[in-house]
């Protein structure tokens, strides 16, 4: 596919519109990672702006080396597949390859404008399969992802992903020690990573910004949070009772994830569905925050944990219906 940039000298505010910034991305760079998804093999950029900065875009986006570019200020009378240009607000779905124009900049007032149509067509997630997710992680998942995403490229996704899974693990390491204030501070750094965990998907999808190493790094740090998550808790209950059943139990509900998640994917029922979200792990880990927070050993604990989780999922379900 051969793909045309137009990047016309129209300015906004004194600034060219193809540098105008949408979340943190300027709006050639925003063109050129759509370019990149479309599968090119040729690129031709129409702009009069300054070299250098086209150059630096154009090496941020990291464009295949098979991939040619070309860059001129006049435009050529070459044929080509599809035609972008800098005015114009894109948004890309992956599944069909289809690019749509949501918005167009004409004046300083279409910037806002854009930037909402953008946050709310990438913010958007699948339905929470738990009451604890949907009530409490995703609200400030959300506030936390108005607020990074303008920090971009300083503020990546892969980089948020590393970020809250050490975040995680110093949190786990607090967490299984003893003391009611070093299981407080390992119960607040667990809920930054929760929280963190919801900002990096969206940030990835309003920048454009997609990998198959973010991807990797994403699903892999998920799995091993998962493990960390029901662990430290047992961790925790046995300096305060000293017993094994809780580190047994943990090992059990993690066979019980992993099982569970494998049987999901190859048999896809709506059953082993719901069980899961009896299980999740932000359901365990708030319940077990009540129980650091009055700091007193419940017997039952993972009776308790399955029960109250059943009954935050019907409420939720009764809330949707």
């Amino acid at each position: 596919m051969k793909v045309k940039i137009v990047d016309e000298n129209h300015i906004i505010n004194k600034k060219p519109v193809g540098l105008i910034k949408l979340w943190g991305v300027t709006q050639l760079e925003r063109i050129l990672r759509i370019a990149k998804l479309s599968e090119p093999t040729l690129i031709e950029i129409n702009s009069k702006n300054d070299r250098k900065i086209i150059d630096k875009i154009i090496k941020r986006v990291n464009l295949r080396d098979d991939i040619k570019v070309i860059i001129s200020e006049k435009r050529s009378n070459k044929r080509y597949d599809l035609v972008l240009d800098t005015k114009n607000v894109y948004e890309i779905d992956l599944k069909n390859k289809k690019i749509d124009n949501i918005h167009t900049i004409d004046k300083s007032k279409d910037k806002k404008i854009a930037e909402t149509k953008i946050y709310d067509l990438n913010s958007r997630l699948e339905p929470a399969s738990n009451f604890t997710t949907h009530y409490v992680i995703r609200p400030v998942g959300n506030f936390l992802t108005k607020r990074f995403v303008r920090f971009y490229p300083i503020i990546t996704p892969n980089r948020i992903t590393f970020f809250a899974f050490i975040i995680c693990t110093i949190g786990a390491y607090f967490l299984a020690s003893k003391g009611y204030m070093f299981r407080m501070l390992g119960l607040s750094l667990f809920y930054i990573s929760f929280f963190l965990d919801c900002v990096d998907g969206p940030i990835a999808r309003i920048t454009l910004n997609f990998s198959d190493f973010g991807r990797f790094l994403d699903e892999n740090t998920d799995r091993y949070r998962i493990i960390i998550f029901y662990l430290s808790p047992a961790i925790a209950l046995y300096f305060m009772d000293g017993s094994f059943y809780n580190i047994a139990f943990s090992f059990i509900l993690i066979g019980l994830v992993f099982f569970n998640s494998f049987m999901i994917l190859k048999f896809k029922t709506a059953f082993l569905k719901q069980f899961d979200s009896y299980i999740s792990a932000q359901n365990i880990f708030m319940l077990f925050s009540i129980f650091i927070l009055i700091d007193q050993i419940i017997f039952g604990y993972l009776l308790f944990i399955i029960v109250l989780s059943a009954i935050s999922v019907y409420i939720y379900s009764k809330r949707k219906e």
